[in-house]
């Protein structure tokens, strides 16, 4: 049995009367293993698992997963883990996903900028949990008891909610609709926690291949890279900093102290801003450009 059916099992015994237990899935997730789980829709056909097909929130009724379910479920995300959450609720499982279908993007009302995330990316929601004023926070944690998620450490974080009614979000933006107003600190503070799951992102779709298998194995390896940009050469702009995540996965991982041309350009960067796509390696010196090819087709071959 997996640590996470065990918490579910564990929640299960001290459930309070009246609430329920429920999965919440991460659809891009499903979505990257659809052929497989295609055939196997049937045996979720009466759990809430819409479709593969589409991203975003899939949610399942814990009453509803056989022994036969649960194996197949642990077997397809037992790479992915991080996806998965527990939510003990007293509200019916439709009501419940009609009202988080709503709740996506935030609006940095400061900066007048849309700040982007999924309200149920385990790693965005611990922020606005401790961040969102009460009135708010409300909106995503009052109809919930408990909501369980999966940190970057592989440790389960409990965040409580009021176990109360749905509160509709008062408000609303004129071009962007219902989001979340954000003070200028929570919306750095989201931006700073998505650096990693972005660069994340575009490497599995572009270069999986330089990426560990276990999900979590990788994400603790980019945040490794990006703090590393961060403290040692204060870089904060994105394209900078997956530029710089990008070279070290084909490369080597201390590539700047092995080539000091790259790490001199990195301290001259700064906030990386407005920064070529390809600042790292056009225009290097000759032995320069020799010892990175060597790093390169050493990786090459170490992929293969």
């Amino acid at each position: 049995m997996s640590a996470f059916r065990l918490l579910v099992e564990s929640r299960l015994q001290t459930l309070q009367q009246g609430n329920r237990a429920y999965l919440l899935l991460d659809g891009s997730v499903l979505n990257r293993k659809q052929r497989k789980l295609f055939s196997l829709l049937p045996l979720f056909a009466d759990t809430g698992l819409s479709s593969v097909i589409e991203d975003g929130p899939q949610w399942l009724d814990v009453d509803t997963l056989s022994d036969t379910r649960w194996a197949v479920l642990e077997a397809l995300l037992s790479n992915f883990p991080q996806p998965l959450q527990l939510v003990l609720s007293k509200h019916e499982l439709s009501d419940l996903n009609a009202h988080y279908q709503r709740q996506l993007d935030g609006f940095d009302v400061g900066n007048k900028q849309l700040i982007w995330f999924h309200f149920y990316q385990a790693t965005v929601l611990p922020i606005l949990h401790r961040e969102l004023p009460d009135e708010y926070r409300a909106v995503l944690f009052g109809p919930v008891a408990e909501w369980w998620v999966l940190d970057r450490g592989n440790e389960w974080q409990k965040l409580t909610g009021d176990n109360a009614g749905m509160v509709i979000n008062p408000y609303r933006h004129p071009f962007h609709g219902e989001v979340f107003p954000l003070s200028a600190e929570l919306a750095q503070a989201l931006n700073d926690e998505r650096l990693t799951d972005d660069v994340y992102q575009w490497l599995r779709h572009h270069l999986p291949d330089t990426l560990p298998k276990i999900q979590w194995h990788a994400l603790a390896r980019i945040q490794e890279m990006v703090e590393y940009a961060r403290a040692a050469y204060a870089l904060t702009d994105i394209n900078a900093i997956l530029s710089w995540c990008i070279l070290a996965m084909l490369t080597v991982e201390d590539v700047d102290q092995k080539i000091p041309e790259i790490a001199q350009r990195m301290h001259e960067a700064g906030s990386g801003e407005g920064v070529p796509v390809n600042w790292l390696t056009y225009g290097l010196s000759d032995p320069a450009k020799v010892k990175l090819e060597e790093f390169f087709q050493a990786r090459k071959q170490a992929l293969m």
